[in-house]
């Protein structure tokens, strides 16, 4: 099965079935063995601690309670400890455990677990109702399967247990929510696939690297021999070979985006002495600015790059760029080798430019620009791993009603382009501050529920309005943020609002049965760090929202009647 080419069912394909990813058929094989191994180990944990678990809950639990008949309870503990043991056996069976049905005992034990414990319920109805929910999820973990067949067979389980719930008189909604828990607990537990993959390509990644740069450092062994006129050239080459073979051994283990990037660019500073290099990185979630570090470039050059990184990979730009490194500028801080510019692409594992590497003053063969790329490769890689990570933290920052972000992550992201904006002034952005008028009197006259939908509304009037690079914030309640980075003047993003609030309505019946047409009102404050300091944009919006209210309920005097 390959990866669908659309960008957004790669994205959920490859959260749900991480190892879609891998494509190699060797890699693949590395895999399995890597996880059967895992899972041999863990599954042997499992059925030792059921082991040793079920017969002491009988002798410590079940005897004293006074569980009624023994005979039934001697037949469940000590038939499901029997069961743990072949278990336990067949996880010490190599040839077994190296098959395709080494999950088979797990899997079974599973079921076998969940439903009887389930039964449990019937036979003793004080035995709480979680543990029948707690052993399908831990045996679910043990399995370590994608997230998607987890949720398959915990839903599995579920269904089987259904009926015993109900017969055990289990109230609908504890099952439902139980349920949910579960199956949540699960997906959270299983997500850290997608780093182990991740880290597993990286692995693979930088095996090859190893193996491409050995050849490539055997040829130029051979090539010193034969040419003693280029000795000084390909001892040149040797080092860079070297210098980045023995660095990509370290690119995993960085954990911030800018650290990685920092040391990659010292590894060409040691290469490249008196050169300048700049690497430029897109946010990945957001495909807007991200990081930038550089050596040996001055700041015109630098925000002359920043704000035009999109174009680094343009020869027309790069020409432009060469006039103004080596000749528009008067004052000249460094003195290059050469008059040159050699600007890479950052190619991501789905072969995406998602940055670039510029050097400055650098010549490169044929044979460096390949290594160079190769170790860029591996720069990126990691950089993925690191923002996937992040990705997983963003759903932490969503609002559950809307799905747009919520107040943390609105607070991260405002002092990051406040941050910006006084590194680098030319970055403008501009905030547009939101309130839905009318609000308290729908959950006053229809409720809370028509309330959410008018919230709701809003949250979709603005998602489909705003632009990719726009940043949604649900502040809380009826207020709404929009972030516009990179953005001097967002009337014409206020003007498309306010043409499709003018058509919005909300549509629903009344208690009565009576057809309601509610129309949508919001008050908006716009401010641009063009006109405003970053550190007060917020109080200016904010300031201009509240106008904009005043004005809507100065025209419109029954608007909140009419709400109601």
């Amino acid at each position: 099965m390959k990866l669908p080419s659309k960008t957004w069912l790669r994205k959920a394909a490859s959260f749900m079935m991480p190892t879609l990813r891998i494509s190699k058929p060797s890699w693949k094989q590395n895999w399995k063995d890597i996880e059967k191994n895992r899972f041999r180990l863990l599954s042997r944990w499992l059925f030792i601690t059921a082991v040793v678990a079920y017969p002491l809950h009988f002798f410590l639990i079940d005897l004293p309670l006074g569980k009624q008949p023994v005979e039934l309870w001697v037949f469940y503990r000590f038939g499901l400890a029997g069961l743990s043991c072949a278990g336990i056996a067949l996880s010490f069976h190599d040839k077994f455990c190296q098959s395709s049905y080494y999950r088979v005992p797990v899997l079974f034990a599973g079921i076998i677990f969940g439903v009887l414990q389930a039964r449990t319920m019937i036979w003793h109805p004080e035995t709480p109702y979680f543990y029948a929910f707690i052993i399908p999820c831990l045996t679910t973990v043990v399995l370590r399967m994608n997230i998607l067949k987890s949720l398959g067979y915990l839903a599995y389980i579920h269904f089987l247990q259904l009926p015993i719930f109900l017969q055990s008189g289990l109230e609908s909604h504890l099952i439902l929510s139980a349920s949910t828990m579960s199956l949540g607990t699960v997906l959270i537990f299983r997500s850290n696939m997608i780093t182990d993959v991740s880290a597993f390509l990286s692995e693979q990644l930088k095996e090859e690297i190893q193996h491409k740069l050995n050849d490539a450092l055997k040829i130029t062994r051979q090539k010193e021999k034969a040419l003693a006129e280029s000795n000084q050239l390909l001892l040149r080459k040797n080092l860079v070979f070297q210098t980045l073979l023995e660095s990509s051994t370290n690119l995993p283990h960085f954990r911030d985006v800018t650290e990685l990037l920092e040391y990659a660019l010292d590894q060409f500073e040691e290469l490249f002495e008196g050169c300048g290099v700049m690497m430029v990185l897109s946010d990945q979630g957001t495909h807007r600015f991200g990081k930038a570090v550089y050596t040996n470039v001055t700041e015109d050059v630098h925000h002359f790059i920043v704000n035009n990184y999109r174009n680094l990979l343009e020869e027309s730009f790069l020409e432009d760029l060469k006039i103004e490194v080596f000749e528009r500028l008067e004052k000249k801080e460094f003195d290059y080798p050469t008059e040159s510019l050699i600007s890479l692409p950052m190619i991501s594992s789905a072969d995406k430019v998602v940055g670039t590497a510029l050097f400055i003053g650098v010549e490169m063969e044929a044979e460096a620009v390949e290594t160079i790329s190769l170790f860029l490769a591996m720069v990126t890689s990691c950089a993925e791993n690191l923002a996937m990570a992040k990705r997983l933290e963003h759903l932490a920052h969503t609002d559950n009603l809307t799905a747009t972000y919520n107040r943390n992550y609105f607070e991260r992201e405002i002092k990051r382009q406040i941050s910006c904006n006084v590194d680098y002034p030319d970055l403008h952005f501009s905030v547009l501050l939101l309130d839905v008028n009318g609000l308290k009197a729908v959950n006053d006259y229809y409720g809370h529920k028509e309330g959410d939908n008018l919230i709701i509304k809003v949250a979709n009037l603005l998602k489909t309005t705003c632009r990719r690079t726009d940043v949604v914030c649900r502040m809380g309640g009826d207020e709404f943020v929009v972030i516009c980075p990179e953005t001097k003047d967002a009337s014409k993003l206020l003007g498309r609002i306010r043409e499709k609030e003018s058509k919005m309505k909300l549509h629903f019946l009344s208690s009565g049965g009576e057809t309601i047409d509610l129309p949508v009102n919001v008050s908006v404050g716009l401010a641009s760090t063009c006109e405003y300091k970053a550190e007060g944009i917020l109080k200016i919006a904010d300031e201009l929202m509240y106008e904009d209210k005043r004005r809507f309920y100065q025209t419109s005097p029954g608007a909140l009647r009419r709400s109601s």
